[in-house]
């Protein structure tokens, strides 16, 4: 990293970092469904070996200059980034075991004699990005950014085929928007439009292509900030973030010796707007609080298709409070909160199960999982046995509630949250 100061307003930065490394897994983990009968689940065989390489760099100016009778700020700069990854990995299905008692297979060659994947995959980006903030008035900062990708490469090398893919995208400029507004001493508005870009040239429409046009969409929000009383902060936000022509697999087609993938529509459309609260700070000088509310209308949608996923909660909810007493039981705090969420489910299409001949097959049937409202409550007490000791217990999940944290298809991905439990801390400092 390099400094360079001009004068008092202006400034150079040059930041450079190179960044090597390489791991290996030899392992095996269960997957897929249970049977009902036999209590088996599959081994699977996982090995992997991969080294990667990279290099970034970022110039910028930066500073301010008067125009006007104001102040106001400009940063102009470079940057770039130059990824190679070396991959290598098995996947390979090794047989049944009891799920409730598993018995693991024995360890693989390591390294193995082939790999059934085993590429090179090299990216090279580097573009112009600025700013400017503008101070039309004492209370008034308008910005106007961008970044403009003048190269944008990707090229995939299948070491088993010989194979080699280059996909390079078109260049583009990204605007970004923001202004604030101070509407008193301690309450400020504030805006903010950005634009979304996302290329997907891998993904084809056909074995022959064409490549998937690139994600676009927008990123909306603007809210108001303000300071209650002394070290007591409060905000609401409204949120508003699409995605357009994002890939949604039509079929699973081998392509020869192509490292694309095929077959893919333009057509999934994502959707995710709300409102954000939140309190923070000293509501007195012994109790502090910490609230965060967030309604979130999220949608996840094939083009002219009903909703298919929703794994973010509509409603989410976090409290913390925390008291600390000053007189009486002086030493003492004591404190609780909760984590609270709406219902999130998980929808698809599974094999059916037929009892007769044991196995999985034809007709398609559609699933939905979900993890109904729940609510996570804990505790915590602390005390200050003297100024450079302090002891505490928390307990989460108090009532012990049973719950998934994430939840996925019927063979893997449903997780259950953490369960009840203490935690005793002693700090010690001198």
């Amino acid at each position: 990293n390099l400094e360079h100061d001009l004068n008092d307003q202006w400034k150079t930065r040059l930041n450079l970092r190179y960044n090597t490394g390489d791991d290996g897994i030899n392992g095996a983990e269960m997957e897929d469904a249970v049977n009902y009968q036999t209590l088996e689940s599959t081994w699977w065989r996982y090995q992997d070996d991969t080294g990667f390489k990279e290099f970034t760099a970022d110039a910028n100016v930066q500073g301010s200059f008067d125009w006007l009778g104001q102040q106001h700020e400009l940063i102009l700069g470079l940057d770039a980034k130059s990824n190679t990854k070396d991959y290598k990995q098995n996947w390979t299905s090794y047989g049944k075991g009891n799920a409730f008692n598993p018995a693991p297979p024995p360890e693989w060659d390591y390294p193995p004699s082939s790999w059934t994947t085993n590429s090179t995959n090299k990216s090279d980006t580097a573009a112009g990005y600025g700013s400017l903030k503008l101070k039309p008035a004492d209370k008034l900062a308008v910005i106007l950014g961008g970044r403009y990708a003048f190269k944008d490469e990707t090229e995939i090398q299948n070491h088993n085929t010989g194979n080699k893919n280059s996909y390079k995208e078109d260049k583009k400029f990204t605007p970004y928007y923001g202004l604030t507004y101070d509407l008193l001493a301690n309450t400020a508005i504030y805006g903010s439009f950005a634009e979304i870009h996302t290329p997907q040239g891998k993904y084809l429409e056909t074995q022959t292509g064409p490549s998937l046009k690139p994600v676009e969409g927008s990123n909306l929000e603007f809210g108001i900030k303000t300071e209650l009383a002394p070290n007591l902060l409060a905000s609401l936000a409204y949120f508003k973030i699409k995605k357009d022509h994002e890939a949604v697999s039509l079929s699973r087609q081998s392509i020869g010796n192509s490292n694309s993938l095929c077959c893919y529509v333009a057509a999934g459309s994502k959707r995710s707007e709300g409102i954000d609260v939140e309190l923070n700070g000293l509501i007195t000088d012994s109790w502090n609080i910490a609230v965060g509310y967030t309604f979130n209308e999220n949608e996840d949608r094939r083009k002219n298709d009903a909703q298919f996923s929703t794994l973010t909660p509509k409603h989410l909810l976090k409290i913390w409070t925390d008291y600390k007493f000053s007189e009486f039981l002086e030493g003492l705090s004591v404190g609780g909160g909760v984590n609270a969420q709406s219902k999130s489910f998980q929808s698809g299409r599974v094999p059916t199960y037929d009892p007769v001949t044991n196995q999985y097959g034809s007709p398609m049937i559609a699933y939905e999982f979900a993890q109904e409202a729940y609510a996570v409550w804990s505790l915590r007490t602390a005390y200050e046995i003297s100024p450079n000791l302090n002891i505490a217990l928390n307990v989460n999940n108090i009532f012990d509630k049973k719950y998934y944290s994430t939840i996925g298809t019927s063979g893997y991905g449903n997780f259950y949250g953490e369960p009840r439990s203490f935690l005793l801390t002693l700090k010690a400092k001198y």
